[in-house]
């Protein structure tokens, strides 16, 4: 004998699960579907809604990754990916449009790390490559140029 499900009809089995949280998830995702299909069509509103959930919510990850500076310009920079991605159709699956999001931003701060650390090695490398021997001659040199010099007379 099967055990009742205890958790009410399942999915697996064509049955629709009541289940709170998956109908938010697919409620939210035909938010950004619908806020993608306006924004492609021309809409500037949804521009500027996508521009203030966008910012809010990219913010503080970026902050606590990047630090404050330049903390205006990554997050603009990174709304153009995502708008030039939406207007031009590279978005494929528009009802996830955060985990899109989300990836543009994880990427974001590889590149400025992977940046960050280039542009240090680059310095490292400047720095040891500036220093510049002393010209005065040094007892090892003295007594090579006094054997050169012996041996020439």
């Amino acid at each position: 004998m099967e055990k009742p499900n205890s958790r009410g009809p399942d999915p697996a089995r064509g049955q629709p699960r009541n289940d709170p949280a998956s109908s938010s998830v697919e409620e939210s995702g035909i938010r950004w579907a619908s806020l993608v299909e306006r924004i492609r069509s021309g809409d500037e509103s949804s521009v500027e809604e996508l521009y203030t959930t966008f910012a809010r919510g990219i913010r503080y990850y970026l902050s606590r990754h990047l630090g404050a500076q330049e903390l205006d310009d990554k997050v603009h920079d990174t709304f153009l990916i995502v708008l030039q991605a939406i207007q031009n159709g590279s978005l494929r699956e528009p009802e996830r449009l955060m985990g899109f999001v989300r990836t543009i931003v994880r990427r974001q701060v590889a590149a400025f790390i992977d940046e960050t650390v280039q542009t240090r090695k680059d310095q490292a490398d400047i720095e040891v490559g500036a220093r510049v021997p002393d010209s005065g001659s040094n007892p090892e040199r003295r007594v090579i140029d006094d054997e050169k010099s012996q041996i020439m007379y």
